[in-house]
């Protein structure tokens, strides 16, 4: 079987991931909102892009989900690997401490 692959949807994805790129950036930068510059109003751009970006990713998610077919051997993959990278982001966060050895404090 071949999967044809839907060019639009994977410039949209890309599109997406840099505007999430560039809400943490925004996020992880400290900058206080404060005034109405042109320079706090390009800022907030990219904070709102951002979030748009996240949207973006569930929607396009969504609609290949709804257009592929249910299985259960899927909803168990997912499970697995959701719980898998729930324990081990657990661990770090808890036992190990990387946030807080970086060059931002998280």
């Amino acid at each position: 079987m071949v999967k044809h692959r839907s060019s639009n949807f994977e410039l949209l994805r890309i599109v997406a991931m840099l505007f999430i790129i560039s809400f943490h950036y925004v996020y992880k930068s400290g900058y206080i909102f404060d005034s109405l510059t042109i320079h706090s109003v390009i800022i907030k751009s990219f904070y709102f892009l951002g979030e748009l970006g996240v949207n973006l990713f569930i929607l396009i998610t969504g609609y290949f989900q709804v257009k592929g077919k249910f299985s259960i051997e899927k909803l168990i993959k997912l499970i697995l690997e959701v719980s898998f990278y729930y324990i081990f982001t657990f661990f770090i966060h808890n036992y190990i401490y990387i946030y807080r050895w970086g060059f931002f404090y998280i």
